[in-house]
């Protein structure tokens, strides 16, 4: 590549990220490595335009809570904030947006008005990367390990994405009121009310991304078999868990694929 060519690339795109366009014209106006003619100027206004809108295309995709939460003008206003402040640095655009929760903790009066928005974006990303998680090999038959070895030789494998969210809001009811419609708006509205903490568990059943509540020491126990430890040392570090409780749920809702020597 030439110098010349390098110069035009970075003069192109220092006036695509710019936040206004007056400004992207003004820069190119006073490069020399482009001519600033009409033509330029109707195609750095196509390119923006487009890339606002699928900066908020892709995000409203992964964050539709959020978007609902947060109403058109704002999402439309962060989305193509954090298109311009922080773009993808890879060819698929899916792979993009995962620092909106950080961006929402940085909007000026956004925490004091919905301080739990972005544990609310931290649960959908983890759907949104569930969604997107190579397949796992469920294989129920190999609970028979279950009752064939000691709990120290043995550990559980889990779907797809599973990942926890520990929020002080009740992310899980709220995510769930929106997308699911269970529990309903307003129980889920009494919860934010009511302070309830809430830990989020994400994980994906055949095709379809999942949330619920945690129950007692079930991210504490996830976390231990995650770390691919035996099923004792994984329930030694979830004290209160009920693991026939736990079993019997993980296995109905596909949370648990398959049991593993250790």
């Amino acid at each position: 590549m030439t110098s010349a060519l390098a110069e035009q690339q970075r003069t192109l795109l220092a006036a695509l990220w710019m936040p206004q366009r007056e400004s992207a014209f003004a820069a190119l106006a006073s490069s020399r490595a482009l001519d600033a003619t009409p033509s330029w100027q109707r195609g750095i206004d196509a390119y923006r335009s487009n890339a606002s809108a699928l900066a908020e295309r892709a995000l409203s995709g992964v964050y539709p809570v959020v978007a609902q939460l947060l109403g058109t003008d704002n999402f439309r206003a962060l989305s193509r904030d954090l298109w311009r402040h922080a773009p993808p640095m890879r060819g698929d655009v899916g792979c993009w947006g995962d620092n909106f929760a950080g961006q929402l903790e940085r909007t000026p009066g956004l925490m004091d008005a919905q301080p739990y928005l972005p544990d609310v974006a931290r649960v959908e990303w983890c759907t949104h990367e569930a969604a997107r998680a190579a397949d796992g090999v469920a294989d129920i038959a190999s609970l028979q390990l279950l009752v064939e070895h000691d709990p120290s030789h043995i550990t559980l494998v889990l779907a797809a994405g599973t990942a926890c969210i520990a929020s002080a809001y009740a992310v899980a009811s709220i995510v769930n009121a929106h997308l699911e419609g269970t529990p309903s708006m307003e129980q889920a509205a009494d919860r934010l009310r009511g302070k309830v903490a809430e830990t989020a568990v994400i994980w994906r059943s055949g095709f379809k991304p999942c949330v619920r509540e945690a129950l007692a020491a079930e991210q504490q126990f996830i976390a231990a078999l995650q770390e691919r430890r035996s099923l004792a040392d994984s329930l030694d570090s979830a004290d209160g868990l009920d693991f026939n409780t736990w079993l019997a749920t993980a296995l109905h809702s596909g949370l648990l694929l398959r049991a593993e020597l250790a």
